[in-house]
């Protein structure tokens, strides 16, 4: 989709602990240059200067996930075997009790669809065509375009973000809503989410291949994930997948950190690497 498609609104505030005070955080601005990474002067949360209208998001997801996979089908085949180590991840917290099971922000719905025939299974997804998806891998699938659309009274026994919560407008509100629609004992999942404590994240910045400026709003660390679900959770597990994933080539990616390190220029290149991503578990109190 066209950049001037879309809408922005400014952030002047930081998202987390709502301090105004605040620094850039990138060396140098990269398109979208209307949109700068600030790093919060209290709290350091990174955080984006400005987001995509609320209106606006589901046109920017708007077939999102048919052309990125029409573009890189050698990254799906990546994908499609990380969904499989992190649904057998989830499945480890799982109880035998446990019947139902949201997946927010679920693209075409492969994730989710492991699911199929053990749990009721809710999902949320802006993106229209990717919502028909999900229905097609698993026709007992219940979508939904948003959290707002689903059932006030619904309780699940498990909530799963997998590689999204980073792209939520109003985290506390989120924070507030899983709360809410969880159980004492329900379990949340932060799948694959950006690690802003990483070795990559601190060398490269803006730079860095997870450094969406447009989609990803936010770069989390774990103090910060506590600190966001702290009140109504505690933090159970907590696992920053790599090695043995179909994205590790540990020499090679090694070297290039090294390089790194060594050398301003040798950042510009984008590279998987231990504590990248990182995955939590939380347990509602």
């Amino acid at each position: 989709m066209e950049f001037s498609a879309i809408s922005l609104e400014p952030v002047g505030r930081c998202p987390l602990c709502k301090v105004s005070e605040r620094s850039l955080f990138e060396r140098e601005a990269i398109p979208p240059k209307e949109i700068q990474l600030m790093r919060c002067d209290e709290c350091d949360f990174i955080y984006t200067s400005a987001v995509v209208r609320a209106d606006h998001i589901p046109r920017l997801y708007q077939a999102y996930n048919v052309t990125r996979d029409f573009e890189r089908p050698d990254m799906r085949e990546k994908r499609t075997l990380m969904y499989e180590i992190d649904g057998a991840y989830v499945r480890r917290f799982l109880g035998a009790n446990d019947e139902r099971l949201l997946d927010i922000g679920s693209g075409a719905g492969d994730f989710i669809a492991q699911f199929r025939g053990d749990f009721e299974l809710h999902c949320v997804e802006a993106d229209a065509a990717a919502r028909a998806a999900c229905v097609r891998a698993c026709s007992s699938l219940l979508p939904y375009p948003d959290l707002k659309t689903i059932p006030h009274d619904i309780v699940f026994d498990a909530i799963v973000f997998r590689g999204t919560l980073q792209y939520m407008p109003d985290l506390h509100g989120v924070a507030a809503w899983c709360s809410d629609h969880l159980p004492a004992g329900g379990h949340l999942f932060v799948l694959a989410t950006p690690n802003a404590e990483s070795i990559l994240a601190q060398l490269q910045r803006e730079r860095w291949v997870l450094a969406n400026k447009l989609e990803h709003r936010y770069w989390f660390t774990r103090r910060h994930l506590v600190q966001l679900f702290g009140d109504r959770f505690h933090l159970i597990a907590c696992d920053f997948p790599y090695l043995g994933t179909p994205y590790e080539n540990y020499s090679h990616d090694l070297r290039k950190v090294l390089a790194m390190i060594e050398s301003p220029k040798a950042r510009l290149e984008g590279v998987p690497f231990f504590g990248s991503m990182m995955n939590l578990v939380l347990e509602k109190i």
